[in-house]
């Protein structure tokens, strides 16, 4: 079944036909050339596919719950000059992303472009395991980030003069946010956008408020944020904490191909999915 079912979704495998009396798009054009049939409704703008890319990446959520580790695991040092070498090499990545997008424009993303780019008989296997390994790490974010979000909420309560909740508690809220983010997908694609376009714009905001208000109120030298070290792990060797402590850094940065995903919902995807890409990884 396995097998019968992925030679028929790829085109380097098996080309599908199109046929449909309708009109289509130059987006579509370009998908029926792969193969591929176009059923996607599309309707995400420019700006709503990046909002899709950065409000999956959600730096400020993910710099807050990552926070306390990077301190730990290095401090001010491996966070702040950590986050701008992996600032450099995750943009060489989109880049490399973006100019497979451009190619293959399709909402498989990922899993697709593997089968398109690998000889024809590791297709099915390599998109096989693309897809699996893409859709266990989303999963985890997912989950990871419904969980920071009810840490956070916690602690804003505790520092309001509220009361604070278990960690049974905080599961519970974790859940919460997991189906409401559910009920959420179930809207078409373009309710779904304004609605990650009101996410991207109050992430901004958030962001331009918090950085404005710590550079008013910080205390710390130039030479604290720059260069201090802190190692509270229990491991005696420098190298490995740097390395774990770049995880801080890194995680800020998952999830920046979902533009990707998004493709065939987006109009002139080949070209703005493809800078949704780059401008939530610079973002």
């Amino acid at each position: 079944f396995f097998w019968s079912f992925m030679h028929s979704k790829f085109p380097l495998i098996q080309s599908r036909i199109v046929s449909s009396d309708v009109e289509l798009s130059e987006d579509d054009k370009q998908l029926q050339k792969l193969g591929y049939e176009p059923i996607l409704h599309r309707g995400l703008s420019a700006f709503s596919n990046f909002a899709f890319g950065f409000t999956e990446v959600a730096v400020l959520a993910s710099i807050s719950s990552v926070y306390g580790y990077g301190l730990s695991t290095g401090g001010p040092v491996v966070i702040f000059w950590g986050f701008m070498i992996t600032f450099l090499m995750n943009m060489v990545v989109s880049f490399s992303m973006a100019e497979i997008c451009s190619a293959y424009p399709s909402a498989g993303s990922v899993y697709h472009w593997s089968a398109q780019v690998v000889p024809v008989q590791y297709a099915p296997l390599c998109s096989y395991i693309c897809g699996w390994f893409n859709f266990l790490g989303n999963a985890a974010g997912d989950a990871s980030f419904a969980y920071a979000w009810a840490s956070v909420l916690n602690a804003a309560l505790l520092a309001s003069g509220g009361i604070s909740y278990s960690s049974q508690g905080t599961v519970g809220v974790s859940i919460a946010v997991l189906t409401l983010w559910t009920l959420l997908n179930c809207l078409r694609v373009d309710q779904l956008g304004w609605v990650n376009n009101i996410a991207a714009y109050s992430q901004i905001l958030s962001l331009l408020i918090i950085s404005i208000s710590l550079f008013a109120v910080a205390s710390n030298s130039n030479s604290f944020v720059f260069t201090h070290y802190v190692n509270e792990t229990g491991f005696s060797n420098d190298s490995y904490v740097i390395a774990i402590g770049l995880l801080t850094s890194l995680y800020s940065f998952t999830g920046f191909e979902a533009s990707a995903h998004m493709a065939e919902e987006t109009t002139n995807a080949s070209v703005e999915a493809p800078l949704g890409i780059i401008y939530t990884c610079f973002a």
